[in-house]
Parts: C-alpha cells; structure tokens; sequence
C-alpha cells in the first residue's frame, strides 16, 4: 500500500514541481547570466523575460516545448522533460540569425521573421559597449542611421531621405513629435537619456499606420528600462546600476546611476544622469584642397557693453559649442494580478544654453553676423500612465492603454554684432495623448489582429521679447508661432492583420483613419501686416500597408512590402515666420495641405553556412504634395525688411510631387569562434520632380565596418564609419545657399577609425576605455554646421548590482 502511495504521490507532485521550476539562463562561453532572454511557451502563446541574473520562473508558461530567444543567442527549444533535470541553460552567443523580438512595428512584441519592414535592431549591451555621448549618437553609431549636427548639443537622424519632423521619435509607446516640430534639423532627441535606455528599434519606411502623421521616413523607438519585481523566491529585489565616462575631445563628463527596488506586485525605478561638454575640439589634419575649412580663426566676445572680435588662441577649438543636460525619471509598477499591471513614469530632462554654432560662423560684410545665437535651456518633461490587462476574452488577449502628458519649453535668443538688442524667443507647448492597443491571436497563432485608437491635443503658446542690454530696457518683439496661440488635436483608428499563411508564408495588412484639425490665431499686426487674423486646417487621410514575408528555407527571409503615409501641416508649417539663412525670410501659409507618400520596398536576407548573415533592402518613396520651401509673395511682395537686411519672402508650398529611393546592404559574419564582423552601406537619392531639384535630406553614401573580439570578461572592437563627396550642385537650393558652412564645391569625403574596449574583472563591473577618430580627421558631416571631434581619447566605468 505505502508503494503504491508513494507512486501516486510521485504523479501528484513531480509536475508541480516542475512548473514551478525556476532556472537560469546563461551565456555558453563566459558563464554570465543573460538578461532579456525571451522565454515563450509552445506556438509563443505567452513569453517572459529572464532578469537581470538570469533567472526565470517557467510556470507561467503553457506547453511541453519552452523557446529561448536572444537577439545575440542562437535560439533554442527544450521540453519541460528536460529542464526537470537541470537547472541551468546555456546559450550559445551568435550575430547570425533571422529570429529578432522587435516591439515597434505593431506596439507588441513580435518575432522580426514575420515582418516585411526593414527594422534596425540595437541592444542594451551594444549601446553601453558604444558609450555614446547623447541619444542621436546611439544611432550613429549604427551606421545604418546619418545624423547631422547644427551644434554640438544636437543631432538630427535622416531616414530614406526624411528628417525632422517627417520622422517620428517614440519613447515607451508615446509620440513625441509635437506642432512645432520643424522642417529644419532638430535636436529634440536628445532629451532622451541614452544611459536608461534598454534598446532601441528603427523602423525604416512609412509607418502611418500603426503611428499617424509625420511617419514619412520611419519611427525611431526607444524603451527605457522598466521596474523590476521581486521574483518569487525572494522577498524584495534591490538592484541598480552606474555609469561614469570622461572624453578629452569635448572635457566630457557623464554620470548616472540608477536604483531599483521591488517586492512581489510593487517596484521603484529612480535614475539621474548628468553630462558635460566643453567647446569641442575638431580634428587637425585637413587635406591640401581644404586646409582652411572649418578653422575658427576669431570669435565674439562682449566687454563692458561692447561686442570685441577676439582671436582665437587654439583655431580648432569651435568656442561656443560647450552644453550640458540634466536627466531624471522615475517609475513605479505595480502588478495586482499576474493578467494586470499598471506602470507610472516620470521623465525630465533640461539642459543649459545650447549655443547654435552653426549660426556664430555665419558672417555678414565680413564681419560675424550674430554676437548671440543660443537655443535657451531646453526642458521637456512626460507624466505616462499605462495599464496593461491580458483578459484571454474572444475580442482580445491583451490591452494596453496608454496616457501621456508632456510639456516643452524652447527658446530661442539672438543678438547681432554691435547691436544692442537681444531678442528672446520662447514657445511653450502642452501635448496630451492617449492609446489603447489590442491584440487578438488565434486559430493556433496562424491569425493576429492589433488594433487600436489614438487622440492627441497640442497646445502651443509663443512669446517674445526684446531687451537692451545697456539699460535692460524690455519692449515687445514679434513671436515665433502666432501670437494668439495655436491648437493641434488628432483623432486615429488603426488595425493590422497578420496570417501565417504556412510555414514559408507570411501576409500582413493594415489600415488606419486619421483626422487632424489645426487652430492658429494672429491676434497682433505691429510687426506683419498679415492678410489673414487666423489659420484653420482640417485634414483627414486614409493610409493603409500590405506586406508579404517568404521564407523558402531557415536561411532565406524575402519581404515584399507597400505602404502609404502622410505628414499634415502643424503650427510650424502653417503658422511660422523665421529666417533660415541670410537673405531669406519664411513667412506664414494657411493654405497647406498634407504631404502624403506611397512607398514599395524589397528586401532579402541569407544565411551562408551558419556563420555570414547578408541582408540587402531596396525602396523607392513617391511623395504628392510634398512641402518644399519656395519664393513665395506676401501681400504681394517678394521681399521684406527682417533683422535688418532685405530678405526674399519664401514659405512652405505644396510642389505637387517628389521622389526618394535608395538602397542599402549589411553583412555579419563570425569570423571564429570568439571573432565577428559587421558592414553597412547606404545609399539615399531624391528629387523633387515639379521643379527638377535635389530634395535637402538626402545624405551621401555612408556605412560603418566593425570587427569585434569577444571572449568571456574582454571585448575589443575595431571600427571605420564613412561618408562619401557631396557636391554642391547635388544639394537643395536652401542647402546650396550655406556657403559658410560648406567648402566652395560641396562636403568632402570622409572616414574615421574607431577602437572600444569593454573588460569585466567582477560580474558587476565593467571597465572601459577607447579611441574615436584615432587619425584626428577633420570632418563635417553632410547638412552639419559643426565639425566633427577630433581625436576623443575616453575612459568610463559601468557597475550593475
């Protein structure tokens, strides 16, 4: 009787034990735990993430076969039989594979061998081995995303010949493209904290569907890490990290650290960072043809209430490119169920004075045109409040809702030489939005169905002063955006569908409405006789997406996928009067319309005896009525009096038609067993066919080529990033008119070698070291008002507990 007891209670308890099991994932060479690593039942009907110690508690997890995905990890399958014997899993480290979770292109994860966009994929442990300096250098970095630089504090990505506001910037599932976002570079990227960022996805190619306006280019997506809970056999979990980096080209200074704690449903996430930057020093060696180019020979100074023009002591120090930026956040999660959780999160960023150094070397009857050009402290700060809830009802298996509140503070301040008054510029704008997302799955996963609604309110207010700095006398100045305030509101409903048609064959279709409604009052005429007191906007669009993946064998991925989107006018293309360069003066033109683009793209990826991956991707963008800059007539002038020089009227006009297209490759490989290499090369071109131009976002060919040693605590990794020539006469005429920062036929080529270094003594420290721009190159980038640094010889320390 006992004996049969005992079987009995064998058969009782074992699977409990078993699905309550609780392992550890692994890296195969150095024994180090895996974070990250997504665990999914059979058919991935569910999925956790393993922590930070790489543990994972496999009882949530439904089926007899258990997947292991890593973006830097072969995967992995091994049945509950299996696991029941070890506690312990090992994976093995590969650059070569087809499977990537990605997040961005539907809101939920998804495995990135059944999606038809080309989606650039970067990983915590690639941005940290990076250590870049602000959030647009992560992209950079990539070499698969060209960023331009008007200032040192800046950085602007290009995405198939789209930037700025044609692009679109995503923190944690929420837009932060807002009404003003401009036409011109931006640097509000930079806002984001690259030292709390767990990855990054770009999205390249319209994304409209699942994101709205201003997706033309693609949908940069960034994710911040989340609070983590205690796991279930421990109590609290208290954990965190640290960072320090110095950089000699710019006296860099980079701090940050973060802490965690959590118990079984609540966690706290608390992280500061702080940066640094003096005048950026450029590289010294220039070729013959171009010795004198970028030097910064003098520079203005004021002394005792006069503007004096001071000879610079060292010429490629660039004197006014110095900035620094503070970063806080602070989330909380809490978890009631294990279908339920509810996430708080805090974001504030704010910097010093950038000054716009692009503007400090313009130079007016040979003489510097501004002795003050400064974008004044920059703040932006998102309340985000999300619910997640994973109810297994028939009209979903998982919603999220989603609502943010940001404020954005910029401002401009600007005086010209020997001139005694300092305009001052500033915008405030409110943004609030909410998303709720669904996922449906069902008919064994074959069929999934996201769906969702968007709403956003913007609300933009724009004041101006001018102040004498001899008596500190204030008197009105004219403002920016409309003076008597201005709204942005949309309202979207959107849903894709997925069919795994059959184990080679993956279909995709989308389809989203959008309405967008635009309010600017011109309530003041001291300054414009405007012909018009108001701007109103009203736009709706229908865009929709159709893609088709085929996978004739494991090694082979072809994606074939069309797509439409569009950008509607906001404040800044309907409402603005600025001046974008000497002589030009861009005033107001209520009667935009949308910008739409019909966009086909190809892609192939092949894997070649397991250990050289290829991908090649090709596009082709027709955009209609694309906003371009043209003379434009005001009140029937063609010129106006602005800041003191007669400057030709040009506004934002509906061309009628344009084109972008391009191409790009990338090749891993693993060169042995502790050895990889990466290569990339793109190529963009564009025309805008009304009036045969070259359109402005459109870089030179440029790529990167990495080689990476990799063996157990050490890292090393060697790399060359490179741009092509860009003549003058290939640019855009707005392009061509900024003779002062280009040579008399264009941008050189360029290259730079790099050399990083990552060396882990203790499973919580990282030592690192490295050298960007070893030759000390001078170099500007395409579009970029400042040069690049020079030699940058840096030190940094990474500790994780």
């Amino acid at each position: 009787m006992n004996f049969y007891l005992r079987i009995l209670l064998t058969f009782i308890f074992i699977p409990q034990l078993v699905l309550s099991q609780s392992i550890q994932v692994v890296d195969e060479q150095s024994e180090e735990a895996i974070e990250g690593v997504i665990v999914s039942g059979e058919n991935g009907s569910n999925f956790i993430l393993t922590d930070k110690e790489g543990s994972i508690n496999i009882s949530q997890l439904k089926g007899e076969i258990l997947t292991f995905r890593h973006l830097a990890y072969y995967t992995t399958q091994i049945s509950r039989q299996e696991l029941s014997a070890q506690q312990t899993i090992r994976l093995k480290p590969s650059a070569i594979t087809l499977d990537e979770i990605v997040l961005s292109a539907n809101r939920w994860e998804q495995n990135k061998k059944y999606i038809p966009n080309q989606i650039v994929n970067l990983e915590a442990e690639q941005i940290a081995h990076g250590n870049p300096a602000t959030t647009a250098d992560i992209l950079s970095q990539s070499g698969q995303v060209f960023v331009q630089k008007s200032q040192q504090g800046g950085g602007s990505p290009m995405l198939r010949g789209f930037a700025a506001n044609s692009v679109l910037i995503v923190i944690d599932g929420v837009r932060m493209n807002n009404a003003i976002y401009r036409s011109g570079n931006l640097h509000n990227i930079i806002s984001l904290d690259p030292n709390l960022l767990e990855n990054a996805e770009v999205v390249l190619g319209p994304g409209s569907v699942i994101y709205g306006s201003d997706a033309l280019g693609g949908v940069m997506d960034f994710h911040s890490i989340t609070p983590a809970l205690a796991r279930e056999n421990e109590k609290t979990n208290i954990s965190g990290g640290a960072n320090f980096r110095y950089g000699t080209a710019a006296n860099e200074k980079t701090g940050h650290v973060h802490l965690n704690l959590g118990s079984q449903k609540f966690a706290s996430l608390s992280s500061i960072s702080f940066s640094d930057f003096d005048d950026l020093q450029m590289g010294k060696e220039r070729s013959s043809d171009n010795s004198e180019w970028g030097k910064r020979m003098e520079y203005v100074t004021t002394a005792n209430g006069e503007d004096i023009i001071v000879r610079n002591d060292n010429i490629n120090i660039q004197r006014f490119s110095r900035y620094s930026q503070a970063n806080f956040t602070q989330k909380f999660l809490f978890k009631p169920k294990n279908n339920l959780d509810f996430l708080y999160a805090f974001h504030f960023s704010k910097t010093g004075d950038v000054p716009r150094y692009d503007r400090l070397i313009e130079y007016r009857n040979e003489k510097p045109r501004y002795a003050v050009w400064e974008y004044s402290p920059q703040e932006w700060s998102m309340h985000q409040a999300r619910a997640t809830y994973r109810p297994s009802r028939q009209f979903a298996d998982q919603i999220r809702a989603n609502l943010a509140f940001q404020q954005i503070k910029e401002g401009r301040n600007d005086r010209t030489f020997q001139d005694e008054n300092r305009r001052e510029r500033l915008e405030k704008v409110d943004v609030w939005s909410l998303n709720i997302d669904a996922e449906k799955v069902w008919k064994r996963e074959t069929h999934q169905l996201f769906y969702g609604l968007e709403f956003t309110n913007n609300q933009v207010a724009s004041s101006a002063q001018s102040i004498n700095i001899d008596n500190g006398t204030v008197s009105p100045a004219a403002t920016r955006y409309p003076d008597g305030g201005s709204s942005y509101k949309s309202a979207a409903i959107y849903t894709s569908y997925k069919w795994l048609f059959n184990e080679k064959s993956t279909f995709t279709a989308g389809l989203r409405y959008n309405l967008v409604k635009l309010n600017a009052t011109f309530s003041d005429t001291t300054f414009y006789q405007f012909p018009f007191s108001e701007a109103k906007l009203s736009n709706g669009s229908f865009n929709g997406s159709l893609g088709w993946v085929f996978r004739p064998k494991e090694t082979w991925q072809i994606n074939i996928n069309l797509a439409s989107g569009f950008r509607a006018p906001n404040v800044d293309d309907a409402g603005k009067v600025f001046d974008s360069e000497p002589g030009t003066i861009v005033v107001p033109n209520p009667g935009l319309k949308p910008e739409r683009a019909y966009s086909g793209e190809v892609g192939i990826a092949k894997i070649f005896g397991g250990i050289l991956k290829a991908e090649f991707n090709a596009f082709y963008t027709y955009l209609s009525d694309a906003m371009v800059r043209r003379p434009f007539s005001f009140n029937g002038q063609d010129s106006l009096l602005y800041d003191g020089t007669l400057s030709q009227v040009q506004a934002l006009v509906n061309t009628g038609k344009a084109y972008t297209a391009g191409a790009s490759v990338l090749v891993k490989g693993e060169l042995g067993t502790n050895l990889s290499s990466l290569a990339s090369l793109n190529y963009t071109t564009g025309r805008d066919l009304a009036e045969d131009l070259p359109l402005r976002h459109i870089p030179p060919v440029f790529g990167k080529w990495d080689v990476t040693y990799k063996r157990k605590k050490l890292r090393l990794s060697a790399d060359v990033q490179f741009a092509a020539r860009k003549w003058l006469s290939d640019m855009s005429p707005s392009e061509q008119s900024k003779t002062h920062i280009y040579t008399a036929t264009g941008t050189p080529s360029w290259y730079t070698l790099n050399f990083r270094t990552s060396y882990k003594p203790k499973e919580f420290l990282t030592l690192q070291a490295g050298m960007e721009n070893i030759l000390d190159k001078h170099y500007r980038p395409y579009s970029s008002g400042i040069s690049a640094a020079g030699r940058n010889i840096y030190i940094g320390i990474r500790a994780k507990w």
